[in-house]
Order: C-alpha cells, then sequence, then structure tokens
C-alpha cells in the first residue's frame, strides 16, 4: 500500500501485516477501523504517527453481538454505506479474481501481505 493514499477510513481485515503500511496512507485525521485478524493482531508500529497524523485506531467485531445486534450493523451499512457504492461515489478496490476452481490459489494470495483490494471469486 506504498503507492496509495491518502484516504480518511480504512476498513482492515488482514491485521498486522499491513497495519504499518496502513497507517502511512492515513490522511490527517483519518481512522483506521479493525474488523479482522487474519495475518496476527500483533504489529510492531511507530506509535507517534498516530499523534502527528491527529489518526484515530477503532476495532469492531460482529461475532459477539447478538443477532439482533448483527442485524442492526447490517441495516445500518444498507442505509448509510450501501447509497454511495450505488452512486459510485465509493468504489471498492479490486486486487485479483479467481474462478471458483482456484479458490486455493485465491485464499493463499488473500494472506499474502503488500496486496490492495479485494480478492472475489467468480462463477464463470
Amino acid at each position: 500500500m506504498q503507492n496509495y493514499g491518502p484516504y480518511d477510513l480504512i476498513i482492515e481485515l488482514i491485521g498486522a501485516a499491513d497495519f504499518a503500511a496502513n497507517i502511512d496512507a492515513l490522511s490527517y485525521g483519518g481512522r483506521i477501523v479493525c474488523i479482522g485478524f487474519m495475518s496476527g493482531a500483533e504489529a510492531n508500529v511507530d506509535i507517534s504517527k498516530f499523534a502527528f497524523k491527529q489518526a484515530v485506531v477503532y476495532g469492531s467485531s460482529l461475532r459477539k453481538r447478538p443477532k439482533e445486534g448483527k442485524a442492526m450493523a447490517i441495516r445500518a451499512v444498507e442505509k448509510e454505506i450501501l447509497p454511495f457504492v450505488e452512486k459510485k461515489e465509493v468504489a471498492v478496490p479490486l486486487h485479483a479474481t479467481y474462478a471458483l476452481d482456484d479458490g486455493k490459489k485465491a485464499y493463499d494470495e488473500y494472506n499474502q501481505k503488500g496486496k490492495f483490494g479485494q480478492i472475489v471469486l467468480v462463477n464463470e
């Protein structure tokens, strides 16, 4: 992610492997929301960068929420996020696509650090 940014919001799914690069990609006053830790939860980072950028890190998880809380979160995304996607005011970056039969390759790439964007399985 070294050549990307600055971003006001980064939703972090991978965890430790990408965390330092995420800090570098943040804009002044930016936010990182950690929702996944596939590559681990412990990162060695320069925390002074948060102070210099006036940045904030949040943690969130649906796993521990009751079903009602999960449903509320889904409705909030539908109401607050999807309209921006529909109007193409926000785009989800795409890193790569794989055929369903290549799911193992896609998963292996997903676990590598340094990529930018989503990896999508397509049914061809």
